[in-house]
């Protein structure tokens, strides 16, 4: 037994499972320094963690859950997203 949950469907997450896991972060700027902060849920736990599939089946739902009050645009953005695990293709 595992102490590992999704977050979406409650199932045990089970060994060599491959899951998503969603953390929101604060960035601040210190005098000398960034650093980033995790915000924590309502359950106290700075990650949501779950099934690839239950991640692709509720997108809407987990996004209006996580921001409520919608997301705001990022100050500074590039024209398209260069996520690492896309820089080989």
């Amino acid at each position: 037994m595992s102490d590992y949950y999704c977050s979406c469907c409650g199932a045990e997450i089970t060994s060599d499972e491959k899951m998503v896991s969603i953390s929101l972060m604060e960035i601040k700027r210190k005098p000398k320094r960034w650093i980033a902060r995790s915000v924590f849920f309502d359950s106290d736990d700075d990650e949501v963690t779950l099934h690839p599939m239950c991640f692709l089946g509720n997108t809407e739902m987990i996004s209006r859950h996580l921001f409520p009050m919608g997301a705001p645009t990022p100050k500074k953005r590039t024209a398209h997203a260069e996520f690492p695990m896309w820089a080989d293709r």
